[in-house]
């Protein structure tokens, strides 16, 4: 369609189907179609649709792809060499079985809703890495179904199951999501699922994982300054109807209890396998930064402008940082797509605190942001102040 809405062409379904081997691929669910948890992707950088496909026959799964790309302009189909995992291959899953789709730039990152893998097929070099992101609060699989259940059963445990839903990737911040719900055996109601979301950094190493208030949607807008979410309360104006995750929340760090949650090694991409390479934490001659220590470091060491704290000016500053084959940091950078100001002083700052930073892990763009907050500041200052009065 145009921008008026007036239709411009059309490409039926039995066309695109016919393009290949209908017997084994449907490019829709024909039994349960929920259209805002079906959402078509278009990449821009391709000009092409990216659709996940389905197979009529639950126990083909195996060895066939489970996304394909649609060329607008030509009006062909192509079958992507990303195959079902064995995770949905094993079992029956019904619905949950279907790929949840994200595009970024070479990369198209997938996952399935009864599994907390995420899977990521490069375009470049045709390769798929899988990362398990875990949860700490629930299973990460899915009970399974009967490959003979009704249609009323597939479509209960659909809406009732662990479900891991789609990721999204945050501009501002670098960072991606995912939110997942818990298991509910209340059949009456879709609303009452306990909600999570993992907070996961550009190297696919979950940082944080939070517990969303009751009765929050699973869908969310990424805003400047965090995410917005919506609650399923209807129209009763004795709730609240939406709930704003801060980049505070976003960023809080685990204590040492909640040390298991970070991995201890980052994955890095290997384009010689079908998954990620680990590269080693032994430190180099430097301490090394890691995603779970840039909280503490930049609250150790950020010291405030004093113009702006006097005038109350805040903002959020995006540092890069880039290293050699030996961890040290060979550049230093702004990320002008993820910073919220264009403040000299606090931009100096920021870049400042990153020149600390000497030593990471190899060949990696390490990315974090400074948040100049006057609150969480002064908060910090105190408590700082306090821990040298009771050391003396």
């Amino acid at each position: 369609m145009n921008h008026r809405g007036e239709i411009i062409r059309k490409i039926s379904k039995d066309k695109l189907n016919n393009l290949i081997d209908q017997n084994i691929y449907s490019f829709f669910p024909t039994s349960i179609t929920l259209s805002n948890f079906e959402n078509l992707i278009f990449d821009k950088k391709y000009n092409e649709l990216i659709i996940p496909i389905n197979i009529t026959d639950p126990l083909a799964l195996k060895d066939k792809s489970c996304i394909a790309t649609i060329d607008i302009e030509k009006e062909t189909v192509n079958l992507l060499p990303a195959y079902f995992p064995s995770t949905v291959t094993n079992k029956y899953y019904g619905k949950l079985a279907t790929a949840q789709i994200l595009s970024k730039g070479d990369s198209i990152i997938y996952n399935f809703a009864n599994s907390s893998y995420v899977y990521i097929y490069d375009r470049i070099n045709k390769q798929t890495y899988e990362y398990n992101i875990k949860s700490d609060y629930t299973p990460n699989l899915s009970e399974s179904l009967d490959k003979n259940a009704n249609m009323e059963r597939v479509f209960d445990h659909y809406l009732h199951s662990l479900f891991f839903h789609n990721m999204q990737y945050d501009e501002y911040r670098n960072l991606y999501y995912r939110i997942h719900t818990d298991k509910s055996n209340d059949k009456s109601a879709f609303n009452n699922k306990e909600t999570f979301l993992a907070i996961i950094n550009s190297q696919f190493e979950k940082i944080n994982e939070i517990k969303l208030p009751s009765n929050t949607y699973p869908v969310f807008n990424i805003a400047p300054n965090g995410l917005i979410f919506v609650f399923m309360k209807g129209l009763d104006e004795d709730y609240f109807s939406y709930a704003e995750l801060t980049n505070s929340n976003i960023y809080k760090v685990p204590s040492p209890s909640q040390a298991n949650i970070l991995p201890q090694e980052t994955a890095v991409k290997n384009k010689n396998s079908q998954t990620p390479k680990k590269v080693s934490t032994k430190p180099g001659k430097a301490p090394v930064m890691t995603s779970e220590k840039i909280g503490n470091f930049i609250k150790e060491n950020m010291i405030y402008p004093e113009y702006e704290l006097e005038n109350k000016i805040e903002g959020y500053v995006y540092v890069v940082l880039e290293s050699d084959s030996t961890g040290n940091v060979i550049s230093y950078n702004i990320s002008e797509i993820a910073t919220t100001t264009d403040n000299e002083n606090f931009r100096k700052e920021a870049l400042r605190i990153g020149h600390l930073i000497k030593q990471i892990y190899p060949n990696i763009t390490f990315a974090f942001h400074v948040p100049f907050l006057i609150d969480n500041y002064l908060e910090n200052h105190k408590n700082k102040v306090n821990s040298c009065e009771n050391n003396e």
